[in-house]
């Protein structure tokens, strides 16, 4: 799974975005926007998933298959408290737009009942890592517009959006870290049991 924290546009009116799942998130000014997508694959054993899952997944910044991805991109609408003389931030909104790719084991339901328990088990497992993916990106925003609402007021709003900019992205680069880490410290979910442990054959 990857991580991709980009695309900052700050607005000065209205802010559209693509319809989407919305999460509530107990936070102000932060909105979670959830897109779930999934891929087929066919498998006659529980053993032979795994080749077949990766072999249909897409592939990672790294040119390699992720089995389950998040893809995660932020953006903000600023409410400036604009004078003649001076241009500063009054409220900022920041949304983050989240798309969550797992795998759909199409023929899954002809296997014996414990093998389709153990795909259950292996798919929450799945979303439990990717979660905390999500988790780290929403803190990235919170502490993002925490940041940005505490800016001193600039000569004007172009000079306070540089000024945003470069905020925004020393903490993006801080938090790339943070996933980096997650993912080194779960073992890209490993860990957190998102791994296939036994193989069952398909009835009759």
């Amino acid at each position: 799974m990857r991580s991709i924290l980009a695309l900052m546009a700050i607005t000065m009116g209205v802010f559209a975005v693509e319809a989407a799942a919305e999460e509530p998130v107990k936070a102000r000014g932060i909105v979670l926007e959830e897109t779930h997508v999934s891929y087929a694959f066919e498998a006659s054993v529980l053993g032979r998933a795994g080749k077949a899952m990766l072999k249909a997944a897409p592939l990672g910044a790294n040119g390699n298959p992720n089995a389950g991805q998040v893809d995660s991109e932020w953006s903000l609408r600023l409410k400036p408290s604009a004078t003649e003389t001076q241009c500063g931030v009054q409220d900022v909104t920041i949304t983050v737009s989240t798309t969550i790719t797992t795998p759909d084991w199409s023929d899954v339901e002809d296997l014996e009942p414990d093998a389709q328990k153990e795909w259950d088990r292996y798919l929450t497992a799945l979303r439990t890592y990717q979660d905390g993916h999500i988790a780290i990106t929403v803190e990235m925003a919170k502490d993002i517009r925490s940041a940005l609402l505490a800016l001193p007021a600039q000569p004007t709003c172009s000079d306070l959006q540089a000024e945003m900019a470069q905020t925004a992205a020393r903490i993006e680069a801080d938090y790339a870290d943070t996933n980096a880490a997650y993912d080194k410290r779960t073992n890209y979910g490993k860990k957190l049991g998102a791994v296939l442990r036994k193989q069952f054959t398909r009835r009759g």
